[in-house]
């Protein structure tokens, strides 16, 4: 996986946790102040965090909610029926 924010916690803290806890391997991008008006064009929905290439497609995903549910699925953590997925969600 490869993600991509700005030069602070915040917004894609909880995805890249969750990725040190699985111990997936992953690329962080930093995105410094001066740089994002040159990349902002070339994002989805002109936003960061993003997910490159999260479907092995060349489609970049962005929105925290939107990634964080994605890997959960992707990594096993969003729970083993709708239940249990449900009580995940409600933590997120």
């Amino acid at each position: 996986f490869s993600l991509a924010y700005m030069p602070m916690r915040n917004r894609v803290e909880v995805s890249r946790l969750m990725l040190e806890d699985c111990q997936c391997p992953y690329e962080f991008e930093v995105i410094g102040f001066k740089r994002w008006q040159d990349i902002k064009p070339k994002t989805p929905l002109g936003k960061v965090p993003v997910l490159y290439n999260f479907d092995g497609k060349g489609n970049d995903l962005a929105q925290e909610s939107a990634i964080t549910r994605f890997l959960a699925r992707k990594l096993g953590l969003c729970g083993k029926s709708d239940e249990e997925e449900a009580l995940v969600d409600m933590l997120y």
